[in-house]
């Protein structure tokens, strides 16, 4: 395929994504995005988590000597 044709393909398939995403009702949009809050909670409580194993290991490699 040229170049021409696979932007026309691209371009087609973001209007599709735009077209097909206005009709999604009201109380679906707000759950998705709940769902990214909530998402974005459980990433930094594992982010904490996986820091305070990092310092904990550090902590315990100071005491070996």
């Amino acid at each position: 395929m040229n170049k021409f044709i696979q932007r026309g393909l691209v371009a087609a398939g973001a209007l599709a994504l735009s077209v097909a995403n206005a009709a999604v009702p009201t109380n679906v949009s707000t759950a998705i995005t709940e769902g990214g809050t909530d998402g974005a909670t459980v990433a930094g409580l594992v982010l904490v988590a996986m820091v305070g194993i990092w310092v904990f290991s550090l902590m315990r490699k100071g005491m070996r000597g």
